[in-house]
């Protein structure tokens, strides 16, 4: 039996299970952001270095028989070689038997949804990104550049379209929507502009921002036209970025699957069938069917060669449940 460890790094938390290639979960550890871009390095080793004790104190046995390890980190780029993280995992790795492979999360939450096959994947939490893999096994990317300049569609551009339209209203600038007041409501303030304060003295605006993303949904299940067109809009650049990765990466053959990930797409139902309009429909789109780490495990187990059980999936999500009351957690 192959054992691997398969990790999920992001800017606000990140989680590592242990398991096999039928989905057996042995271990679950979790600790606070791993993203090199907005934690320290000393931060980053003391997070990094707290999954692996974590796994490792709850089966130690288990944990000398690990294969191999796939760290998907948000802020791993092109040029990871120079990326602080590798000498980071390479400085606490070399105490353990196995190797490790450091990639982009993207690759999590592809094989999320592929389960380990040749796809796509449309992200679109806080931020945005849209990931491929063909049949060649060529990795590709669209998007996903930062939220100053780039990730149009993330929670964070359509939480900042939100409070920008609601801005205009209360101007006469533009037309008026109920997310004034689900905005005034939500954040407990009488009047627009006390928005101001409210949001800026937040500790983490961003994400604050992101988070009026869900209440563009609330506006538009009540007909709003503001959000209507912020969702429409939002739709349009997830078929722009899936259609240039299908250029690039695919060209003369088709995905298996096109996955949606993350927080936007909790509501699939209204997204996929605004994005199935405009994309080929013999490709099936579907939101994810697991979470993004054991997408981390299938490529450890794909990088050592062992395919997933058929009972993968199924064992995977019976696991997490187990393991959900009694995770290790650390910052």
């Amino acid at each position: 039996m192959s054992l691997v460890i398969g990790i999920d790094g992001g800017g606000t938390k990140t989680k590592a299970v242990m398991a096999d290639q039928k989905g057996h979960i042995y271990a679950v550890a979790t600790s606070g952001a791993t993203n090199p871009n907005s934690v320290s390095h000393s931060q980053l080793k003391k997070n990094i270095q707290s999954l692996f004790n974590c796994l490792q104190d709850v089966h130690p046995d288990e944990f000398e028989q690990v294969d191999f390890c796939f760290a998907g980190m948000a802020g791993v780029g092109e040029a990871s070689s120079k990326n602080q993280l590798h000498d980071i995992f390479t400085e606490i790795v070399q105490a353990y038997k196995f190797e490790y492979k450091l990639y982009n999360d993207g690759i999590n939450a592809l094989f999320a949804g592929t389960l380990g096959e040749p796809g796509i994947v449309q992200i679109a939490g806080t931020g945005t990104i849209t990931y491929g893999l063909n049949s060649l096994g060529e990795f590709h990317r669209v998007g996903g550049w930062g939220y100053l300049f780039d990730d149009q569609a993330s929670g964070y551009d359509l939480g900042k379209q939100a409070l920008s339209y609601v801005f205009q209203a209360y101007d006469g600038r533009g037309s008026q929507t109920i997310l004034e007041h689900i905005l005034l409501n939500h954040f407990q303030v009488r009047a627009v502009p006390d928005l101001i304060p409210t949001i800026y003295a937040h500790e983490k605006p961003r994400e604050l921002i992101a988070s009026i993303s869900q209440l563009v949904f609330e506006a538009y299940d009540s007909g709003d036209f503001v959000a209507g067109k912020i969702i429409l809009e939002a739709s349009e650049q997830y078929i722009k970025n899936i259609n240039t990765l299908l250029k690039r990466a695919f060209q003369d053959e088709l995905p298996s699957l096109i996955s949606l990930a993350g927080g936007l797409f909790n509501r699939s139902d209204v997204f996929i069938p605004l994005i199935q309009k405009k994309i080929n429909r013999s490709i099936p789109i579907q939101k994810v069917r697991l979470e993004p780490v054991a997408g981390a495990v299938i490529a450890a187990l794909k990088e050592i060669g062992q395919l997933i059980d058929s009972e993968f999936e199924q064992n995977f999500k019976e696991g997490l449940c187990l393991f959900e009351g009694s995770t290790n957690e650390s910052s």
